[in-house]
């Protein structure tokens, strides 16, 4: 137990230096070679009061396609960079997730400080649908306002799990979803964040931000259909099953992949950029039919429960039947 302690405050200590030497900075211009049209201007975007996006140091590359992505949709005047350093605590099982606990929970912290009443959190390698207007923007303008008072967070983009229809407001679901590319949170759940550090000890599986979320912060609740999705890139943060769906959720595990050019490198092959484009539409397919599956997630389950439960009673009765119906063996004749 001690061990424990020692280990969680030598990890904290140790998160605290990293998150220290993170800065910020604004949205970059434009570079030469790109288009400066935009889908929405600012004041469509009134509802948020600030945005953030997530992105490392030592990724500049994706810092950039992310700043493309807030220029393309008229956030560029909005949004701010946090650019944590990679966690590389020695010792550290997972050191990717607590890298990216404790920034989302750094922005929370900042957000609080700030006196906002909700902050729009991206993470680096988000995109938005190819085919968003101004119309889907206001039809997320509209769902902000609807949500209840004790609302937690809003998705923008997510994997939901179980969704429900929110009567009166046609685009906005609750859900209990994964994946925090893209969403709002609330002053509830920058509370919820600032109060809960990364936990060393926890077992691997719940040392995910969004799992524990999903798990433990209510009120949460989702645009519908969904605006944001995650790039074809490779991910910097490589779980168990991603070995057994690659191609269905776009992550290139092996380590090579997910180094980082070196400065002066050349530009991905076209090939390579065909095949993110094509892992992006693979994705943008997956999340949009968990999107509409999500909401008989939970009739499925209480179906199959009921099946289970109708199935073993049905056994029991065909025993304790059985066992009535038993013929008593006969006396032996004494000839």
């Amino acid at each position: 137990m001690q061990q424990n302690l020692k280990t969680q405050g030598q990890s904290q200590n140790q998160s605290e230096q990293t998150h220290a030497s993170a800065y910020w900075h604004p949205c970059p211009p434009a570079e030469p070679h790109e288009s400066t049209a935009c889908i929405a201007p600012r004041s469509e975007w009134s509802f948020v009061p600030a945005a953030v996006c997530i992105s490392l140091q030592e990724r500049p590359d994706r810092m950039r396609a992310a700043a493309a992505q807030f220029r393309r949709v008229g956030l560029d005047g909005i949004v701010r960079f946090y650019r944590p350093v990679r966690d590389r605590t020695p010792r550290l099982a997972r050191p990717a997730t607590r890298g990216i606990w404790e920034s989302h929970r750094a922005v929370a912290q900042w957000a609080l400080q700030q006196g906002l009443p909700s902050v729009l959190v991206f993470e680096d390698d988000v995109v938005f649908a190819a085919d968003l207007a101004v119309a889907d923007v206001r039809r997320v303008a509209h769902c902000a306002r609807s949500l209840p008072p004790r609302w937690s967070i809003l998705f923008l983009g997510h994997m939901p799990l179980v969704s429900f229809v929110v009567h009166g407001v046609p685009h906005l679901r609750r859900t209990v979803s994964v994946c925090f590319h893209a969403y709002m949170m609330s002053r509830r759940m920058m509370h919820w964040l600032a109060a809960h550090p990364y936990d060393t000890t926890a077992w691997w599986m719940f040392q995910d931000v969004d799992l524990v979320a999903a798990l433990r912060v209510p009120e949460c609740y989702a645009v519908y259909p969904m605006i944001c999705f995650q790039s074809g890139a490779a991910t910097d943060n490589p779980k168990p099953w991603h070995l057994l769906l690659p191609c269905l959720l776009g992550k290139y595990v092996h380590r090579d992949a997910m180094r980082q050019r070196p400065a002066g490198a050349q530009q991905a092959a076209p090939e390579a950029a065909r095949s993110r484009e094509a892992i992006l539409a693979i994705k943008v397919a997956a999340y949009r039919s968990l999107e509409w599956g999500a909401l008989f997630t939970l009739p499925l389950l209480v179906a199959v429960a009921a099946l289970v439960i109708g199935a073993l009673v049905v056994a029991a009765a065909s025993r304790s039947a059985g066992a009535r119906r038993t013929p008593r063996a006969l006396p032996a004749v004494v000839c």
